[in-house]
């Protein structure tokens, strides 16, 4: 919300309560130009009306602001606790939850992150392995099975998938190379790409990342997923059978996808 909508907000009337409370996420985030606006209407703000300046680092706030507000200042949350509320929401073990609020040093919102980027991690994990079995086989029925699944996903997790892709893709030519010391994949993802690595070799994986980025940007503008993947999944599964250059040695005659 820019600081035309809260002035014209705070002009409608109150219909239930008796204060009107204007709650302002991440005040820091404020560009200098539009705090003239905002400074007025805190200097002189309309009868019963409260300010919520919320703020994770008050030092990065704009000093005349900070100079018309009352600070309270809220300690983090002890790391027994939020592991607590961890294991009750997001229904994870006590372990990992005490091993979240630790890194997270009892920041709560840092502690969602951890968790959301943990599950999307696993998900895209799975969706990576049935992809590319799927195109590798050029099971084309099981394909589109496939894309009206990642199509629900919404874009910003069908990106985060595509990044994870071009990572597995990283981490297979490394390892099909013996470059191992750079891999940033363990546990079930690295096992994978072991596996995964003969099929990533110097003559398709330039091609593949460039699809896959392709595919990423038309995402990001709004492109028609399905369609979009459906294009990427017919290349991939070309890609993948696509040989060697002529100058490497390794025999891929007896590999397998499993």
């Amino acid at each position: 919300m820019d600081c035309d909508e809260v002035v014209k907000s705070l002009a409608l009337m109150s219909y239930e309560a008796e204060y009107k409370i204007m709650i302002i996420w991440r005040p820091e985030r404020l560009y200098h130009a539009v705090a003239p606006k905002l400074l007025k209407i805190l200097e002189e703000p309309p009868k019963k009306t409260l300010f919520l300046l919320v703020s994770e680092n008050h030092e990065e706030i704009i000093k005349t602001i900070v100079s018309r507000t009352q600070m309270v200042s809220f300690k983090r949350i002890d790391y027994e606790n939020l592991s607590l509320v961890l294991q009750k929401k997001y229904s994870i073990a006590s372990e990992k939850a005490t091993s979240i609020s630790e890194i997270s040093m009892g920041n709560y919102t840092e502690a969602m992150r951890i968790i959301e980027k943990s599950e999307n991690k696993e998900l895209y994990a799975v969706h990576f392995k049935s992809w590319m079995r799927l195109c590798y086989m050029r099971d084309v029925i099981k394909i589109m099975t496939w894309i009206n699944e990642i199509s629900k996903l919404g874009r910003e997790r069908q990106k985060g998938f595509i990044m994870h892709v071009v990572e597995m893709l990283r981490s297979s030519l490394m390892i099909n190379y013996h470059y191992v010391n750079g891999l940033r994949v363990e546990g079930d993802d690295r096992i994978f790409a072991t596996n995964f690595a003969p099929f990533v070799h110097s003559g398709n994986c330039l091609q593949m990342v460039e699809e896959l980025n392709k595919s990423h940007y038309g995402i990001a503008r709004n492109g028609n997923p399905k369609i979009l993947f459906l294009d990427l999944s017919l290349k991939m599964s070309r890609l993948l059978r696509k040989k060697m250059l002529q100058n490497e040695s390794q025999d891929s005659s007896n590999i397998s996808l499993v």
